[in-house]
């Protein structure tokens, strides 16, 4: 919906979805319409170190590693976000990102 409203949007996404999104852009399907939107993508996590707004979803045993790889631990607002996600792992949280 940001991308639909005229923001600018990356997806970090695996190869083949990267190559998918950039092929035929990403579908969104809702039960009013379905559209086709032109949107960034990029298999590296550092594609959105510089972002304004991160919406972080991935799977709670991937949370640390992928906030170490986009960037992310150096930003207080998303590592708390990130950790309060990971719910299964918190001494991991607070662990992986002390001191950083």
């Amino acid at each position: 919906m940001l991308a639909r409203a005229g923001h600018a949007v990356t997806l970090v996404a695996r190869p083949q979805h990267v190559k998918a999104i950039r092929d035929h852009g990403l579908t969104l399907e809702t039960a009013a319409f379905t559209e086709s939107l032109a949107v960034t993508a990029t298999a590296e996590p550092s594609g959105v170190s510089d972002a304004e707004l991160v919406l972080f979803c991935v799977k709670s045993g991937d949370t640390v590693a992928a906030g170490h790889e986009m960037g992310l631990i150096s930003r207080p607002a998303l590592r708390s976000s990130a950790c309060r996600t990971a719910s299964t792992m918190p001494s991991a949280c607070s662990r992986s990102w002390e001191g950083r």
